[in-house]
């Protein structure tokens, strides 16, 4: 009896879905007869409509094989992309003005950060006075409830000063993640789980055996450009 070879049903596992009712695929083996040329198969249907004896939804059978050459020319296309992308990061990283805009990012961050320090400073102190006795009670209870509220909003504007020093790298590193994975999966070649994880979102199976393929970096650009893009509407803003 031929055995099944490649079985895909660990490596595809919670990623492919019936198109139809949204229910998940699961793989199953079809294993071929004594004495056949065939050799035996791993293929998915829907799981709403296996597990209602075919009552739900409809026939959605796929042959593993078909999902995983639709997969594989979607990742080779995506490995010719990956060497642009990459490129335009190292383009992007030496641009003058994401230099100048992160250099403004970290002395507006420092800054803060002095001014939060002269706060939580004014505030030692304060709490010293009151012990000294060189304030009273009430006199300590209005500074430290302005103190307060002066910190309150400083902490505010140090928050979102972090996010964006940290804004491009964070751009930068998820578009490398993927860069990553595809550089992998030229190297070996293979699909795997690995692979699966970072670049696949879901695969939907109609009917009719069309596949729909969403990857979670449909666009690798697109945190590149949102990054730039803000960028450009801070500079305009100055």
């Amino acid at each position: 009896r031929p055995d099944v070879g490649l079985d895909t049903r660990e490596l595809l596992r919670g990623k492919i879905f019936c198109a139809d009712c949204g229910s998940i695929m699961m793989g199953g083996k079809g294993c071929a007869r004594n004495n056949s040329k065939l050799p035996s198969r791993v293929y998915f249907n829907c799981n709403n409509y296996v597990k209602t004896q075919h009552i739900h939804c409809s026939n959605h059978y796929i042959n593993q094989n078909t999902v995983i050459e639709k997969l594989t020319g979607l990742l080779d296309k995506q490995v010719q992309m990956a060497i642009d992308v990459e490129n335009f990061i190292f383009d992007i990283l030496k641009r003058p003005d994401v230099l100048a805009h992160q250099s403004g990012a970290e002395n507006k961050f420092a800054e803060i950060r002095a001014r939060r320090n002269n706060i939580e400073a004014k505030m030692e102190q304060l709490m010293q006075d009151l012990i000294d006795q060189i304030i009273d009670r009430s006199e300590y209870d209005i500074m430290k409830q302005r103190l307060d509220h002066n910190l309150e909003l400083l902490l505010e504007e140090e928050a979102k000063a972090i996010e964006e020093t940290k804004s491009l790298n964070v751009a930068v590193t998820s578009t490398q993640r993927w860069i990553k994975a595809l550089k992998q999966y030229h190297k070996i070649p293979e699909i795997t789980r690995e692979i699966v994880e970072v670049l696949v979102d879901k695969i939907y199976v109609t009917k009719d055996k069309n596949l729909r393929i969403i990857l979670n970096y449909a666009d690798p650009y697109k945190d590149l450009y949102d990054y730039l893009k803000k960028v450009e509407e801070l500079k305009d803003a100055v």
